[in-house]
Parts: C-alpha cells; sequence; structure tokens
C-alpha cells in the first residue's frame, strides 16, 4: 500500500512541514511443491490447512491469497480462518475464527495460480494455525500431493501445509501431519508490519510562544 509522511518543526513561532510518499510493496510466500501433482475436490466446503510462522518481528499484514482451482473462467469465493498455535490434530471449525473473505474470477487456464483479494488481516510474530475454506461450487480446491510438512519460507515467514478436509464445517479429527498428506497449493500475499499506517508528528510551539495560560501548545498529529 501507500502511505504519505509528514513531519513539521518549529522553532521561535515559524514551522516547517516536509512531507513524503512511502509505498510498501507486497511480497508473496508460496506453499511447497510436494510431488509437484495436482489433486481436486469438487464439493465445498472443503479446505486446506498450514501453519505459517511468522519471524519477523513487527508482525505481517496479508493482503491476498493466492488459489488454485480446475474450473476455469468461475467465480470463487473463499474464507480464511485462524487460531493461535499450530492446526495440527485440530481439524473442524471449531476449532478456529474465521478472519478474512474474498471473491475472485479464476483464470482460464486450469489449475493457475490466481490471487484473491481479502480485507486486509494482522499476523504478530508467532505461529498461526490457518485454514483456507471453499464456498460454492465452482471454487473447489486443487491440492498438491504429498507436501504435508514440508516447509517454504522467506526472511519473513514460513508455511508448513498440514493437510485437507472434504468438509470444514463438519469434520472434528485428523491424524497427525503426514508426508502423502494433499494440502495448499497456493500462497500468502502480505506486507512486513502491523496494519497502521505510519504514524502522525507532534511538535510543540517555540519557547516563548504564546499558548493557554502560559502552557505551550501541542500542534495535533498528521
Amino acid at each position: 500500500g501507500s502511505f504519505t509522511i509528514t513531519a513539521t518543526a518549529v522553532l521561535n513561532c515559524r514551522t516547517a512541514t516536509a512531507q513524503s510518499n512511502l509505498t510498501v510493496l507486497d511480497m508473496i510466500l508460496q506453499a511447497p511443491v510436494g510431488n509437484g501433482t495436482f489433486t481436486t475436490f469438487r464439493t465445498p466446503p472443503d479446505c486446506s490447512y498450514f501453519d505459517l510462522q511468522v519471524t519477523e518481528p513487527s508482525g505481517v499484514t496479508v493482503t491476498a491469497i493466492g488459489f488454485r482451482t480446475d474450473n476455469p473462467n468461475t467465480q470463487t469465493d473463499i474464507e480464511v480462518w485462524s487460531k493461535s498455535g499450530t492446526t495440527n490434530n485440530l481439524f473442524g471449525n471449531t476449532n478456529y475464527t474465521q478472519i478474512a473473505s474474498g471473491t475472485a474470477v479464476s483464470p482460464a487456464t486450469p489449475n493457475e495460480l490466481f490471487f484473491v483479494d481479502v480485507a486486509d488481516f494482522g499476523l504478530a510474530a508467532g505461529l498461526h494455525g490457518s485454514v483456507i475454506v471453499s464456498r460454492n461450487g465452482g471454487s473447489s480446491h486443487t491440492w498438491y500431493q504429498g507436501n504435508g510438512g514440508q516447509t517454504s519460507s522467506d526472511l519473513n515467514l514460513a508455511m508448513t501445509p498440514t493437510g485437507s478436509d472434504t468438509n470444514f464445517d463438519t469434520q472434528t479429527s485428523n491424524t497427525t501431519i503426514s508426508s502423502t498428506a494433499n494440502s495448499f497449493s497456493g500462497a500468502v500475499v502480505y506486507t512486513v508490519g502491523g496494519m497502521s499506517g505510519p504514524p502522525g508528528t507532534v511538535a510543540k510551539f517555540g519557547d516563548g510562544c504564546p499558548g493557554t495560560f502560559g502552557v505551550p501548545t501541542l500542534l495535533p498529529g498528521t
């Protein structure tokens, strides 16, 4: 995203203001590929489970989810659910809280990675159990075969797929992470840092400037 940073300095009742535009670039972390083969389930609410380890101390803000389906040119509705800690052995919607959702149209090429814009949400440093759930007939999940327990990472995040469900709303248990598990084949799009823009600036009047009852006045933040 883009932010405007404003700095204000006051000396002897004279005010100087500097302004600069800052653009924060999105980064993409894709899921590990397993054996490189896709498999698809066609009956929502199917889902993918994975752990996200946020290693960046200031956290990250997720802005979109990469997704794959073998249904071309079709409306795709997904939900993002989350919990603190690992997803391992904690399957089904009673263990998670929905934090975002989004809609997009799938590309003309089946199983091609595309991006679904979701409401931005922040993840603090630490381990987050994550679930991507499909919610309509057009958003059938394409999973990577055999990527359960594998990890992909960059300087800020590590992603470990842990499995999948054919019905997120009714599943209540699962075996431990398996190297033969089918799981998430998409990606996480994010920026570094929390969800707030840069802070405003506060500057006081110069010594001797008028205020209220002799108390220097603070300028409002911008």
